[in-house]
């Protein structure tokens, strides 16, 4: 029979393990925590109406 994308299973299946998201233990949340902050101060600023 022919197959125009030929079965392609397992190159798919290694695909998507490739763009599954990586472990989280070496991420540094640190700028997660600094954004967070920055946005804090923005809010309070804005609500306090202090631009």
């Amino acid at each position: 029979m022919l197959q125009f994308w030929g079965d392609g299973s397992q190159a798919a299946r290694d695909l998507v393990d490739a763009i599954r998201v990586r472990s989280t233990e070496n991420f540094n949340w640190t700028f997660i925590f600094i954004l967070a902050v920055v946005f804090y101060i923005y809010w309070t600023e804005i609500h306090n109406k202090n631009t």
